[in-house]
């Protein structure tokens, strides 16, 4: 978008101003859809509590040691995230020279194949479950993430970064999916709120610290700790969840065994 409003001014500063406004239109343009649909009868489902202090009630009958199950790993993705995916812009300026055009055909290429990722994730699901498909896509982009770290090549950096990108992508659904399935209906809200914290407030954490690090060290670093906390992540996900029966069943016969 940059590169098109280019076309139109010689000022970079200015042609990056509108696209950040274009993309305002946008966001406003997609509070459309949201605002003509309508909530489900709360009388049609028994299981959704009402008043604040039923609410309060169900809160002490949540069971927090799955949440932490579930919450945990997503808290470790989120760190190694927040370490370099906010700079992967600047990593590609200042180790590879690109300006913000060739930049953004870059991300928009990148968007494509995280596209393609989420497309894939059930076919993922359908052959590996849910939990291996998890734990197998996280892994198998680590590699990507180490070359990133020590290639020099460009090829080698692009191929590595549209596969990452398409890899981490792919599991989104199914860690969603899995949660919403393990989970009773009522805890429904409660998880998907601790599962996007966890994700910010690691974000924000580690997204300073990261910025901190390339300063100092470089992109090399940053980029290694993230995989590793990746791996670690994959790790405590299928310690956790393997015993789980593979769900392709109604979700009140998806039992957690105990520990």
């Amino acid at each position: 978008m940059t590169h098109l409003y280019h076309a139109l001014t010689e000022s970079e500063r200015l042609a990056l101003r509108w696209s950040l406004w274009t993309a305002c239109g946008l966001t406003l343009l997609a509070s459309i859809p949201f605002y003509r649909m309508r909530p489900r009868d709360p009388a049609a489902n028994p299981d959704m509590p009402g008043s604040p202090w039923d609410q309060i009630r169900e809160l002490a009958e949540v069971d927090w040691g799955l949440q932490l199950k579930l919450v945990l790993p997503a808290m470790l993705i989120g760190l190694g995230a927040g370490l370099i995916i906010p700079f992967l812009n600047l990593y590609f300026r200042d180790r590879f020279g690109l300006g913000p055009a060739a930049i953004g055909v870059l991300f928009a290429v990148m968007q494509g194949s995280m596209v393609l990722g989420n497309l894939f994730g059930p076919a993922v699901s359908r052959r590996l479950g849910l939990v291996r498909g998890v734990v197998a896509t996280q892994l198998a982009s680590v590699p990507f993430m180490v070359a990133l770290a020590l290639s020099h090549s460009f090829p080698v950096v692009v191929a590595s970064f549209l596969l990452r990108g398409g890899l981490m992508n792919m599991n989104q659904p199914l860690t969603t999916h899995f949660a919403m399935e393990v989970v009773p209906e009522r805890e429904h809200a409660i998880t998907n709120s601790l599962l996007s914290l966890s994700w910010f407030v690691a974000w924000s954490i580690s997204a300073d610290i990261g910025g901190a690090l390339i300063e100092r060290r470089g992109y090399t670093e940053p980029l290694l700790l993230a995989a590793l906390l990746y791996v670690l992540a994959s790790i405590l996900y299928g310690v956790f969840f393997h015993r789980v029966p593979e769900i392709r069943m109604p979700r009140s016969e998806v039992e957690i065994p105990e520990a």
